[in-house]
């Protein structure tokens, strides 16, 4: 049997948060070790409405198949292909509200309730956002566009690296490329976000909701020392030009380590001097460098299958421990260790 293998995904999005969906395009850059006529992929709660093939100057119209229950899209090409061949999908998705997916989070500006939209994409929720081979070892390179209305921010796992005007008070904004990753791992995000940073050889940057980004400089500070201490230790560099820290109000896991974009609950990245206890500094740090260990275990070198997420997760939290109670040795990190996680 021939062996599909993804190559790179460009992506076009066009969120509509006020009716709380989107359009998008994908192209999908496919090599086939021997003669394939289905391409069998994942894709879940899109209406695909446009399927195409293109190898060259050639293009064809294909069929296409999902079955809702078993989260998948099935391509059906007009001919054999072999080799490398692109896949072109059109279709509008679901900004939904289950923290799943691309999904819409609430905020309060001025008094005013606003909504941002976010993707959480672990374990198997790319799909909900984009077609795709929604599986840990299917890694590719990743091309993000997203058309967003002028007074909005977009933010991906890498950079901006144009922005373009467009009419009706809107503008595209595309990112750089990404490194080849997991579909879990890449990440988008629109709304209305204040940011703080620090500008060392690796941008780092905290994001959050209008008037609450002045909580994250606790937060900034240790994420230096975490990545510093993280590039010694493993004596790779961080491979990104830049790192962000979102706080998302509306979010079911305590953080998740997006390449690049790393998002976490606001109460786990913001610190209030007044309110925030010495425990709440203490789990701040300790969840940054869990998410910051993972930006190597398990972004660089993935698990090839979801049922050794266990070792993906021990690591981090292990090695996230050791670097808390390397820059904080009075806290005592390893008692708590021994007493809440063994």
């Amino acid at each position: 049997m021939a062996e599909l293998k993804p190559l790179h995904y460009r992506l076009h999005l066009e969120p509509d948060l006020k009716r709380f969906r989107f359009d998008g395009r994908a192209e999908i850059e496919i090599e086939s070790s021997g003669p394939v006529q289905t391409i069998p992929m994942n894709g879940l709660e899109l209406a695909i409405w446009n399927c195409r093939v293109a190898r060259g100057k050639d293009e064809m119209k294909c069929a296409f198949s999902m079955d809702p229950l078993k989260e998948s899209l099935t391509v059906h090409l007009p001919s054999e292909l072999n080799g490398r061949f692109v896949l072109k999908i059109e279709y509008t998705g679901e900004i939904n509200n289950r923290m799943a997916g691309f999904y819409r989070t609430r905020y309060v500006r001025e008094g005013v309730e606003k909504i941002a939209a976010v993707t959480q994409f672990e374990e198997n929720d790319a799909r909900r956002a984009f077609p795709c081979f929604d599986h840990p070892a299917r890694k590719a390179s990743f091309t993000v566009e997203i058309v967003v209305e002028n007074g909005l921010t977009a933010i991906s796992n890498n950079p901006v690296e144009e922005e373009v005007a467009l009419e009706n008070g809107r503008k595209l904004v595309r990112f750089q490329t990404t490194p080849i990753m997991s579909t879990y791992l890449l990440f988008f995000a629109v709304g209305e976000f204040d940011f703080i940073e620090d500008p060392g050889e690796v941008l780092i940057r905290l994001a959050a909701a209008p008037g609450i980004a002045r909580y994250g400089d606790f937060a900034l500070g240790f994420s230096r020392k975490a990545l510093a201490f993280s590039e010694e230790y493993y004596g790779i560099r961080y491979p990104l030009p830049k790192l962000d820290l979102i706080a998302v109000s509306d979010f079911a896991a305590g953080a998740m380590e997006n390449w690049g974009a790393m998002t976490f609950r606001e109460n786990l990245l913001l610190r209030d001097p007044k309110k925030t206890s010495r425990a709440g500094e203490e789990r701040i740090c300790e969840v940054i460098a869990h998410e910051i260990a993972h930006q190597w275990f398990g972004n660089l070198v993935t698990p090839k299958e979801w049922e050794y997420l266990w070792l993906n997760e021990s690591f981090a939290t292990y090695f996230g421990f050791g670097v808390v109670d390397h820059y904080y040795p009075e806290w005592e990190m390893w008692g708590r260790f021994l007493n809440n996680t063994t």
